[in-house]
């Protein structure tokens, strides 16, 4: 909305299909204001909801106003969806995805992955869903699904129902889900039998949506990162390439070692007129490689054909193909015209061109699965499970349940036994313990924490008894942010790979027209020079007066049509697309696991430029296993020896879980040279001030060391 006050008028961007003119002025003029509805402004009527975003911009342009195309829309209208797409494999698969998300009605913006195979779309919820954008995508030739739905108002929770078994039972229970209140929205998918629930956190929360689907005889069980994980970890990917490119290898030597073979020209190298032994061998060996290998490409060149995004596979199959079928031609003609001479053939193009590509698609899937492997230690923080505590009205404790982390909700009360892991973040009610913190922050020793302060979900209980309320669960925990925070990097684009991507847009025609321009000047080359630069058929003077030269044009054609497929061929990698969104994904991947958080590729494109880096914290750059540095007496070592200091310290120490008290056990047992210390009684440990004990059998320890009496 645009409203000026001289002379009076207001412009208003809006979608046909949610409000008309008419309504607009009603309530403008409920307002205290009489408006009405210029003629000249009637053009405006017409404009689809897809252009809306570019219309605002560029009426933000000419009032040199900034604008951001997911802010034009009420805030509790937008919502992202996360789709897993199949079927990109290059860079120009990523800009037709993008197209088609963008003109899709409400969405206002979008973002695509290639190697995560994943989707970030802003839209419209009361205009389209993500079950409908999924469907849009899958009618295009690229298969989606639908991962997650965030809201800044509302939460997802995902479940899934394994005795769901007919439409019936599901279309119940989603009416009665729809009658929960705080529910927004169901989603239940009887294929894969999962349920996800759209609500409002601030009137619901997960148990009890978990308890009203129990109520309706179904046994669900909270949808875990799993899935996610197993799509990152490309397990299927690397194991069909890993086949197709043994296959492709299997068939490929073969072919080197019968096309590079000078074999003896005689009447008996032709089983019939025109066709050789070696043709017939390679034919064979091409065939099964283009049968085997070729069909992934040439059903996601047909993809790309159908869906107007022409990309790599497509260059592929082209090359391949023509290959293929121009060997095939040549030597059928010659078997026709029954020729005492044998073609040049391009068998071994194709089983040469799919090992190496399948390789490297075997290779980069094998890549790509670091990145789960950082996120699977991740996601292996988060507790599974936590200790619910429900209370009587006098204030106390009624009940311990223990549940699953998910059904936790922000309010309630749980217990964190000494040793456990805080299943998410809270803030502690009663208790002391020191909490080991060093998957959050790198820090090696524990932090002591009392009533009132915060803990956060992951963290371990060294030793006390805890008692913690909830203050954010779920995707809103530290580690679920964390998390998200390297999915997102992963799918962000560095400032090279945009660039890379536009040439990437036109690089599959650019090729075709350069393999065309190719064949044309070779061909004119050949004519100019009077006779072939090289012959197409193999010679066989001992055949004798029956052996006819080829024709120059014939020859001329022939080196033509291998100087294009030679220009395919080496195009076909089309390593533009693929270089910078493998680096960037692999970086924030290995980075993650070894606890380097990279908020994206633009921050790696520029981390080139650092010169200097500052560390805030003393101590930050540690092993982060202490050690003891220097033993200090103080008492008259007459009346106590360092080893037997050693000792008592050491056996003291041996009864605590502290990292300090393992540096001292650890450093006891090396300076006296032994595997056992002695033995402690009355233990008692207070976090934050020390322990105290009572040793024994110290003094038999060293005696039975050094052979000598020690008192």
């Amino acid at each position: 909305v645009n409203v000026r006050l001289n002379p009076g008028t207001a412009q208003l961007i809006y979608y046909p299909s949610q409000g008309r003119v008419a309504n607009i002025c009603q309530a403008i003029d409920d307002c205290g204001f009489e408006a009405s509805w210029p003629a000249g402004s009637r053009r405006a009527r017409n404009k689809s909801p897809e252009t809306v975003p570019k219309a605002a911009a560029a009426e933000a342009a000419d009032s040199g106003r900034s604008f951001n195309a997911a802010r034009s829309l009420p805030a509790n209208q937008l919502v992202t969806v996360i789709l897993h797409v199949d079927n990109m494999t290059c860079a120009s698969c990523v800009s037709k995805v993008e197209r088609i998300l963008l003109k899709e009605p409400g969405v206002s913006t979008a973002r695509v992955a290639l190697l995560t195979k994943r989707a970030d779309v802003v839209v419209d919820q009361s205009i389209n869903s993500a079950v409908q954008l999924a469907a849009a995508m899958t009618q295009s030739g690229f298969p989606a699904r639908v991962l997650e739905q965030r809201s800044g108002h509302s939460k997802t929770l995902r479940m899934t129902v394994k005795e769901m078994a007919s439409v019936s039972s599901a279309d119940g229970l989603e009416k009665q889900l729809l009658l929960t209140p705080g529910v927004t929205s169901v989603t239940v998918t009887l294929s894969s039998k999962q349920v996800a629930i759209d609500y409002n956190p601030s009137v619901t929360g997960p148990r009890k949506l978990h308890r009203a689907v129990q109520d309706t005889g179904f046994e669900p069980t909270l949808a875990n990162s799993d899935e996610r994980l197993h799509t990152l970890s490309h397990s299927s990917d690397i194991k069909k390439w890993g086949y197709a490119f043994l296959l492709a290898l299997v068939m490929a030597l073969p072919t080197i070692f019968v096309s590079n073979f000078h074999f003896q020209p005689c009447k008996a190298y032709f089983i019939l007129p025109g066709l050789s032994r070696h043709n017939l061998v390679l034919f064979i060996f091409s065939t099964i490689a283009q049968i085997g290998v070729g069909r992934y490409f040439y059903k996601s060149a047909y993809l790309s054909v159908r869906s107007r995004a022409i990309n790599m596979d497509f260059l592929i199959v082209l090359a391949t193909s023509i290959a293929y079928i121009y060997s095939l031609a040549v030597v059928i003609i010659a078997m026709s015209l029954h020729n005492n001479t044998t073609p040049r053939t391009c068998f071994e193009t194709g089983p040469l061109l799919l090992a190496f590509v399948s390789a490297g698609r075997w290779l980069e899937h094998k890549a790509k699965s670091k990145t789960a492997s950082a996120l699977a230690k991740l996601s292996a923080m988060q507790p599974s499970e936590g200790i619910l505590l429900q209370y009587n009205s006098n204030g106390s404790v009624m009940s311990e349940e223990i549940i699953s982390a998910g059904l936790l909700q922000e309010g309630d009360d749980f217990k964190v036994v000494p040793g456990g892991k805080v299943p998410v973040d809270g803030i502690v009610r009663s208790g002391t313990s020191a909490i080991d913190e060093s998957m959050l922050t790198g820090e090696a020793l524990p932090v002591v924490k009392a009533a009132g302060d915060a803990v956060y979900g992951g963290s371990v209980n060294q030793n006390g008894l805890i008692i913690v309320t909830a203050t954010r669960v779920s995707d809103d925990s530290t580690i679920a942010q964390i998390i998200r925070l390297v999915e997102e990097a992963q799918t962000s684009k560095a400032p090279i790979q945009r660039l890379a991507d536009q040439i990437a847009g036109i690089f599959v025609p650019a090729i075709i027209t350069l393999s065309m321009l190719t064949f044309m000047v070779w061909l004119i080359i050949a004519f100019l020079m009077k006779r072939a630069p090289l012959n197409v058929f193999e010679s066989c003077p001992q055949l004798g007066p029956d052996y006819q030269s080829p024709t120059v044009v014939g020859a001329a054609f022939g080196i033509a049509f291998l100087m294009a497929i030679s220009v395919l061929c080496v195009a076909c990698p089309c390593a533009l697309g693929l270089a910078t969104p493998t680096a960037v994904m692999v970086g924030t991947g290995v980075g993650a696991e070894n606890g380097i958080l990279i908020k994206g590729g633009e921050p790696l494109e520029m981390a080139h430029k650092v010169s200097a880096v500052v560390f805030d914290k003393t101590g930050t750059l540690t092993s982060s296993k202490p050690s003891v540095d220097t033993v200090v007496q103080l008492a008259d070592k007459t009346s106590i020896s360092k080893d037997l200091l050693l000792a008592l310290v050491g056996t003291a120490e041996s009864g605590s879980e502290h990292p300090i008290a393992t540096a001292i056990v650890k450093c006891a047992k090396d300076e006296l040279r032994l595997s056992q210390l002695g033995t402690i009684v009355s233990f008692n440990s207070t976090p934050g001030r020390g322990l105290e004990c009572t040793v024994s059998g110290v003094e038999e320890l060293l005696s039975a060391r050094d052979g000598q009496s020690v008192q």
